[in-house]
């Protein structure tokens, strides 16, 4: 009876705490990636998307890292910050960012 009282306070404290975290964010953020010609789109949560998977949806086989930072403007995300690295030859662009969540 202790280990079944035991495990359902264990539970409800892990579903109110990760309730907490959520509840308390404004922002939801995202990273894209540019590497050569590859770009991809971090949502967070093992969520990635390929740009050109995006591009080919909307029936375009060209599209550039232009196109990528405007796509973000359109689905309502401003950019907050961005930097580059350079480990190897090629140099790798990360754009971060955040739009508000809406409640």
């Amino acid at each position: 009876m202790k280990k079944l009282i035991t495990l359902l306070l264990f539970v409800m404290i892990v579903s109110v705490n990760s309730e907490a975290q959520t509840a308390g964010r404004k922002y939801e953020h995202v990273i894209v990636s540019y590497y050569g010609i590859h770009i991809s789109i971090d949502y967070g949560n093992n969520r990635e998307e390929k740009f050109k998977d995006i591009m080919k949806a909307k029936s375009k086989n060209k599209y550039s890292m232009t196109d990528a930072l405007n796509y973000m403007d359109e689905q309502g995300y401003e950019l907050i910050s961005s930097h580059a690295t350079s480990p190897g030859v090629v140099t790798t662009e990360y754009y971060i960012f955040r739009r508000e969540i809406k409640k």
